[in-house]
């Protein structure tokens, strides 16, 4: 696939200083150092910057780092939906995030923290055809397929799926390889950190 192999190339030739990136976000802390890899985040910058797409939405939105370098890549998205889920007895706050997003993105966005099933949530899930869908979650399979399955009906034809760090998370790879084995799709692998997968609807 003529994206998987642009985007490698970009990863390997590594022509963008993973600092330059950083230096745009805010962090509660000192950032952990698969942050600071070369073959991590520019992945998402590369992505915004040669896929063209309009739409972006993203599970598992964190501090908006990965949707961040995504829309500091793009010249094209018009409309972001994040959501990120409530995780027990772990605080989380929006404020840096949306920070964070407000620095690259000048348009509208939508975040949403709580429960998946929420009305207003899912209104604004299902009211776009979505381009390209993020999953940046550490999930048990049963869970991780769950937002799978939710928001594949809600992806634009030729959409991209991207999935983040299944390497370092087997649930989610696993997940990722039967939810594209039941679905008839091809799972495409980035050559970056945790090896992110592509699947295209």
């Amino acid at each position: 696939m003529q994206l998987i192999t642009t985007i490698n190339k970009k990863i390997e030739d590594g022509f963008l200083p993973v600092n330059a990136l950083l230096s745009k976000f805010q962090f509660n802390e000192k950032p952990q150092s698969y942050l600071t890899d070369p073959r991590y985040l520019p992945l998402y910058y590369y992505l915004g910057q040669v896929s063209s797409r309009k739409n972006l939405l993203e599970i598992g939105f964190g501090s908006g780092l990965v949707s961040g370098c995504f829309l500091l890549g793009s010249k094209t998205v018009e409309k972001f939906l994040a959501f990120q889920p409530v995780v027990n007895d772990e605080y989380y706050s929006l404020r840096i995030g949306k920070h964070n997003i407000a620095n690259c993105y000048r348009q509208k966005s939508c975040i949403h923290f709580g429960d998946f099933a929420e009305a207003s949530f899912i209104e604004n899930l299902t009211s776009t055809k979505w381009d390209v869908a993020i999953v940046n979650v550490n999930s048990a399979y049963d869970q991780y397929l769950f937002y799978l399955r939710s928001i594949w009906p809600n992806i634009s034809d030729n959409g991209l799926l991207i999935l983040d760090q299944i390497n370092s998370h087997k649930s989610a790879e696993q997940s990722c390889l039967d939810f594209a084995k039941v679905n008839h799709r091809e799972v495409f692998r980035f050559k970056s950190k945790y090896s992110a997968a592509l699947i295209v609807k």
